[in-house]
């Protein structure tokens, strides 16, 4: 990933935020995703690191063996759909029992609030 980095902005570059996009793979394959963005991070070629799609039981899993804890960002989607919605709100609350003070989940007390306003306008 380091060989990218550069390929992309130089010697000395680095990027933003990488997520790893999905939990699929088990978790010996989320282990070694996430300890490699850890080293981009230890390494100073990323700012921030975080998942994306991950579950609840994938972010108590992280909290076993993150460095990193916790991730910069948690990345979830939003839906209004019915079939998603009770999904959405279970991860929306369990992101909400970290501290507000911990950054990467103030985008996730900011993300409930949103959902709320959906299913509400949805519900009308």
């Amino acid at each position: 990933m380091v060989d990218s980095v550069h390929k992309m902005d130089g010697e000395d570059g680095y990027v933003d935020l990488f997520l790893i996009h999905t939990a699929n793979g088990g978790s010996k394959d989320r282990k070694e995703m996430y300890s490699a963005l850890e080293k981009l991070l230890e390494a100073g070629k990323t700012r921030s690191i975080g998942v994306s799609n991950w579950g609840i039981g994938h972010i108590e899993e992280l909290k076993s063996f993150a460095k990193v804890w916790p991730p910069h960002v948690n990345q979830i989607e939003v839906r209004p759909f019915p079939m998603r919605c009770l999904v959405e709100a279970e991860i929306c609350g369990s992101c909400m029992s970290f501290p507000s003070s911990e950054k990467s989940f103030i985008i996730a007390n900011k993300t409930v609030l949103w959902w709320k306003l959906i299913v509400l306008l949805y519900a009308i």
